[in-house]
């Protein structure tokens, strides 16, 4: 019998943040917006109910939408554990990119450079962690 193993959280992340920034304009990477829209993703896949799908908008900074909006915007996207993380991921995958990517304005999929996996566990770890942490104190906002 073949059983499909499902991603660890860390797997997951590396995909959602790849599938954010294909063809994602730079313009549009302000504010870690991609990482962000990969971070709401994750919570979503990982801690269902607790925050709505995905509706987020770039603006500087990014606006999020939806059960949940508050409390990423506001709490986790500011926690130091978490930004200083997605700070210096979000750093080194822009450097790790190619000159003509940069030149186009977009990344394409095989453009993308192989993350770091204990990284990305360990992103998405602290991530998990805030949200068990807020809906246990009922800071996420109901619907």
């Amino acid at each position: 019998m073949n059983e499909t193993k499902s991603p660890d959280d860390g797997e997951l992340l590396a995909s959602l943040v790849k599938e954010a920034v294909i063809g994602l304009e730079f313009r549009c990477w302000g504010g870690f917006f991609p990482f962000q829209m990969a971070t709401w993703r994750l919570i979503v896949a990982r801690r269902p109910g607790l925050l709505d799908p995905l509706d987020a908008t770039f603006a500087d900074p990014p606006q999020f939408r939806g059960r949940g909006a508050t409390w990423f915007c506001d709490t986790l996207a500011h926690a130091p554990d978490f930004l200083d993380r997605e700070e210096k991921f979000m750093y080194w995958l822009v450097a790790q990119l190619p000159a003509k990517a940069k030149a186009r304005g977009c990344v394409h999929a095989g453009e993308v450079p192989a993350f770091n996996a204990t990284e990305l566990r360990e992103l998405a770890r602290v991530t998990l962690a805030h949200a068990d942490r807020a809906k246990a104190g009922g800071r996420i906002e109901s619907r």
